[in-house]
């Protein structure tokens, strides 16, 4: 929900910029038009007030036919048009011909009915935003943001993904069900998905509190969503033997790259965590992982098989993962994984409280 209401402040606040920039770039304004009426408010003759109120009418004139729905996106403009025009009619309109000063009553009316229309006009702007947000979010992409060092080396704590939600078909709400599947979840896949009920790490405990007190009014927990690879589909066997990733009895190869240092942030201090950086390879597709030892003996798990609407997820940062290998009991399930990761838009280092410039746009693999 979250993430709902940042798509819909983004998608209003690109709405009002665009209006703004067209209002801008118009070359066009009450500044122009209010000008002219103070100098025919100023104007010492009637006969001079007269040319200047009558090029002023014209200007008005083409401004209210063809440049109204510009008038529209700024109500303060119409309020200004009708002072001036109010003006302008006090000061001079006992030397006017009375269908100048009709046409003057006339066109001060339709600037002020422009205020409601603007209204109007703004609420379906709102509208639209909010629909296209949560379509978007629902059956095109969504934010997520890496909250655990689960991933890394491949993703860092605060690096802000966008997860594509059509990859693997597009889902029905409250259905398990997807249409338009584009295609399965391959091995190597980094996918979103929502947990297990079981994992108690992926629930959060919320509060509601009434105002300027300390008395809860209400309590509830909801559960957020992991992320990590994709190892093991139905009907796979699934093991580690020495380190190294086996499928179906098939060694996924690993090599040995170089150390590798990371900070890791507790609840009271900073700490640097020496592993050991290794590439991978999924059915052809090379990424790092981590293990604390570059001695891999002792590194065995399983082994186990994928059942029918299940997946096998593991963390790239193996030896720091709550993953399937915890999970067996309550697997994860296809029908919950929300999409694949796709490209990092932003990341934010909070242990030095700094953008990670060379982290933004990486496409995830």
């Amino acid at each position: 929900m979250i993430t709902a209401l940042i798509y819909i402040i983004v998608a209003i606040g690109i709405y009002v910029l665009i209006d703004i920039v067209i209002y801008v770039a118009s070359g066009q304004g009450p500044r122009l038009l209010t000008e002219v009426v103070d100098r025919a408010c100023k104007a010492s003759d009637a006969q001079n007030a007269k040319e200047i109120a009558a090029d002023f009418l014209e200007k008005l004139r083409d401004w209210n036919e063809n440049k109204r729905k510009m008038e529209y996106k700024c109500v303060w403009v119409a309020s200004r048009y009708a002072k001036a025009l109010d003006s302008l009619k006090s000061r001079w309109a006992s030397d006017w011909p009375v269908e100048l000063v009709e046409e003057v009553d006339s066109l001060a009316e339709q600037m002020h009915d422009a205020v409601p229309q603007y209204f109007n006009s703004l609420f379906r702007a709102f509208a639209i935003a909010i629909i296209l947000a949560l379509c978007i979010r629902a059956l095109i992409i969504q934010a997520f943001k890496i909250p655990s060092g689960s991933m890394i080396p491949t993703l860092y704590v605060g690096d802000q993904l966008l997860v594509t939600k059509f990859t693997y078909g597009v889902k029905l709400p409250f259905s398990g069900k997807r249409l338009l599947d584009f295609r399965k979840p391959r091995l190597g896949d980094i996918v979103v998905f929502k947990p297990p009920k079981s994992v108690m790490s992926s629930w959060v405990e919320h509060e509601l509190r009434l105002p300027f007190s300390n008395r809860v009014l209400y309590k509830w927990k909801s559960q957020v969503d992991f992320i990590k690879r994709i190892v093991g589909l139905p009907g796979n066997k699934v093991e580690v033997k020495d380190g190294v990733l086996h499928v179906n009895d098939r060694p996924m190869p690993l090599v040995p790259e170089k150390e590798f240092e990371y900070e890791r942030a507790n609840s009271a201090f900073v700490r640097n965590v020496h592993s050991y950086l290794y590439i991978e390879s999924i059915d052809g597709r090379p990424h790092t992982v981590l293990y604390e030892s570059n001695n891999l003996e002792d590194e065995d798990w399983g082994p186990y098989f994928v059942d029918e609407g299940e997946f096998f997820a593991m963390g790239d940062n193996r030896d720091d993962s709550a993953d399937s290998r915890t999970w067996t009991s309550d697997p994860a399930q296809i029908k919950n994984i929300r999409g694949k990761a796709f490209i990092i838009h932003f990341s934010w280092d909070s242990i030095h409280g700094r953008p990670r410039f060379n982290r933004m746009g990486r496409i995830i693999r």
